[in-house]
């Protein structure tokens, strides 16, 4: 069977490497380096990178395939190979998740335990990771692995500005305070610098050990409509009145709701923005009562808000696939038939 090792070589300089790390690089006969841009490969024995991956690949995504695909040839060819990784093998690895699931009866991937950048930021931020809920994202598709709800988050692979400004341009609207970008942590050189959100790409030169700390993200869209629906359910419980309320009770405020809506449009000015607010509040009134029906709808299991939300998702997705309107509601028709 062929087997892959994988180390880590810590946060920093060679000092911070595990001793189990060294002994399994100095002994191994076939060793890779994701990357050879790390302090600590200048005081251990050589190894051919994967850095021509990154000089040749148009994304991230063909980098780790490419550097995966590498190291599965070498493991049948060779039978062992050590593979280190920067920081730890098991924090923001995407080559390391694909090896573990190409692992199986011809393939035995073993990770073993280092030292992450998470340790040195936690001491230099003086914070409690699990007391404060923190979320570890990717600074590559910080879009997508943010987390809906915010709060405290330490962004990770920070390594360009272009990578921070895409990072401050995806919030709608900045966090509240200051943030904080460390750079080069255990290394004589690093760098802990608080500032604006604004001045996140323009305050110093990335490299791939910068991170960014960001204490109060905001939650995005969905997080708000999780949060809201929540304070439904609970204002349910602890109100009288909302607790009385059916879907029957609830039909007159729906069309009073609706009126109102219709009213703020046709005070909106979309030249000057006149009535936006107003207009903007009477539709979260209209949105609170499908919520407030769903919050009903919830306590017997019939159906909830994730329901009404898919619903409509999937009759959009539907009805792009046909020219118009009609024939897509015809289709909605014949299928309900």
């Amino acid at each position: 069977m062929a087997r892959i090792d994988v180390i880590g070589l810590g946060p920093a300089g060679a000092d911070l490497l595990t001793s189990n790390a060294r002994a399994l690089w100095a002994e191994a006969d076939q060793r890779f380096l994701r990357t050879a841009r790390h302090p600590a490969v200048h005081d251990i024995e050589p190894a051919a990178s994967f850095d021509h991956h990154y000089e040749q690949a148009d994304t991230f995504t063909q980098v780790y395939s490419g550097i995966v695909q590498d190291l599965l040839a070498a493991a049948a060819l060779h039978g062992r190979v050590t593979y280190a990784v920067p920081g730890s093998p098991v924090v923001a690895e995407s080559t390391v998740e694909q090896l573990l699931a190409a692992a199986g009866d011809e393939l035995e991937v073993v990770v073993h335990p280092a030292m992450s950048f998470l340790d040195l930021a936690w001491a230099r931020l003086g914070v409690d990771p699990v007391a404060a809920s923190v979320a570890i994202v990717d600074g590559h598709r910080f879009d997508a692995t943010r987390p809906s709800g915010g709060g405290a988050a330490l962004v990770a692979q920070c390594e360009s500005r272009r990578t921070l400004s895409d990072i401050k341009l995806a919030l709608a609207e900045p966090p509240v305070g200051t943030v904080t970008l460390l750079q080069g942590l255990g290394l004589p050189d690093e760098r802990i610098e608080r500032v604006d959100w604004a001045e996140i790409d323009r305050t110093l030169e990335p490299d791939h050990l910068t991170s960014l700390w960001i204490p109060d993200l905001p939650p995005t869209a969905g997080g708000r409509l999780d949060r809201f629906a929540a304070l439904v359910q609970q204002l349910r419980r602890d109100d009288p009145w909302k607790a009385r309320q059916d879907h029957e009770s609830l039909r007159p405020y729906l069309l009073e709701e609706a009126h109102e809506v219709l009213e703020a449009i046709g005070a909106y000015d979309t030249e000057t923005g006149e009535g936006a607010d107003e207009l903007a509040s009477e539709l979260g009134d209209l949105l609170y009562q499908p919520v407030f029906h769903a919050a009903i709808a919830s306590e017997t299991g019939w159906f909830d808000l994730a329901d009404v939300v898919s619903s409509i998702h999937d009759k959009l997705v539907a009805r792009s696939s046909y020219p118009d309107w009609e024939t897509a509601k015809a289709a909605e028709r014949n299928a309900e038939q």
